[in-house]
């Protein structure tokens, strides 16, 4: 019992400490992006810029964050575990409620409440990119 009390605390600091990583991480995409926008003169060379960012951009947050198994993966066995105890438990219903306020934090529609700059980041990237397609093909 004590052993899943662990393990839903520790999926819990997992999912605060990666969306702080996130928001960290931002940054790095947001001021590539404007790198990308300072590249005139050559289209090609702005390409390639974007693509860099992207690639250094989507290498920093896989190389960081090495977990074997995805966070709702992990939610989901922790409702099984929750699930083999014995109905009328107190217990049984403490573990539920902390594991349905993790499945809030892993749900994509609070994604942006919980990582605004990171979200803002991306969204600047796609259409700043989008932008430049435009522009690159017409």
């Amino acid at each position: 019992m004590r052993r899943l009390e662990e393990e839903i605390d520790k999926l819990d600091q997992d999912i605060d400490k990666y969306h702080k990583y996130l928001e960290s991480v931002s940054i790095v995409l947001f001021t590539s992006t404007l790198g990308c926008w300072s590249v005139t003169g050559n289209k090609y060379l702005q390409l390639v810029a974007y693509y860099l960012s992207l690639m250094l951009f989507s290498r920093l947050i896989t190389s960081e964050w090495k977990q074997k198994i995805s966070f709702p993966k992990r939610h989901r066995l922790i409702q099984r575990k929750i699930q083999r105890i014995p109905d009328g438990n107190d217990y049984k219903l403490a573990r539920s409620f902390q594991c349905q306020k993790i499945g809030k934090k892993i749900s994509l529609w609070r994604l942006p409440f919980r990582t605004p700059s990171y979200l803002s980041a991306v969204l600047f990237y796609l259409v700043s990119m989008t932008v430049f397609l435009y522009r690159f093909v017409y």
